[in-house]
């Protein structure tokens, strides 16, 4: 019997390249993502419903302070009471529960922090995220989460070769851009599962669509 899944990894359509960011993580972990056509909060309520076992989360999304784009939704300091009930039933086990969000400037100012601050209440969970652009160097961007809630393990969730050849920067600046990028996929739902760091050599997935899922062996 294989190894049951304890990490997922979410990335949201509307970010730049999300195909190249799938095929770049570097942890072993369920990758799944989330529709633009839905909430992206109850898709992911629902993910982890059928998965209870999850000890940590990964965000991958466009942010800003105190604010995530997931699907066709915002997770915002304005609406964490409204999905209370979704995020109190996401763990488990929450003691022992991490979210890592990857957004830009997600945990910047008074927003950033009460946000941060609310949802580790909500979840029950331990919490890490960026004050800072979340993405590509030569942009202003880096992948470090150094605001910190909690007892955070650390991860390295990209291998060296994803983070120097991503291009995009996870901000909501860039969100219509990014969306209108993905929208001119043209290819047909697909799912494919490989193991972490092969090539993918279904011909279809050089053209998927947003609504790609990914499955990597789970650790």
């Amino acid at each position: 019997m294989g190894k049951r899944t304890h990490s997922v990894v979410f990335i949201d359509a509307g970010v730049d390249a999300p195909l190249q960011l799938a095929t770049g993580i570097g942890l072993k972990a369920k990758v799944l993502n989330l529709s633009p056509t839905e909430d992206g909060v109850e898709q992911i309520t629902s993910t982890l419903a059928t998965y209870p076992e999850i000890a940590e989360i990964h965000l991958i999304a466009h942010g800003s302070p105190g604010c995530l784009q997931l699907g066709n939704s915002q997770l915002e300091l304005q609406n964490l009471t409204y999905y209370r009930a979704q995020l109190q039933r996401w763990f488990a086990s929450p003691q022992q529960a991490t979210i890592y969000i990857y957004g830009c400037n997600v945990a910047a100012g008074d927003a950033g922090s009460e946000f941060l601050g609310q949802l580790r209440s909500l979840t029950g969970a331990n919490i890490a995220a960026s004050p800072r652009l979340v993405g590509a160097a030569n942009r202003g961007g880096d992948w470090r989460l150094d605001a910190v809630l909690g007892t955070v393990m650390p991860r390295r969730l990209l291998t060296e070769t994803a983070i120097a050849t991503y291009p995009g920067i996870l901000g909501t600046d860039d969100f219509a851009s990014a969306t209108n990028l993905t929208n001119t996929d043209t290819g047909s739902n697909v799912g494919f599962t490989h193991e972490s760091g092969e090539p993918i050599h279904d011909p279809s997935v050089s053209n998927l669509s947003p609504a790609f899922q990914q499955s990597l062996n789970a650790s």
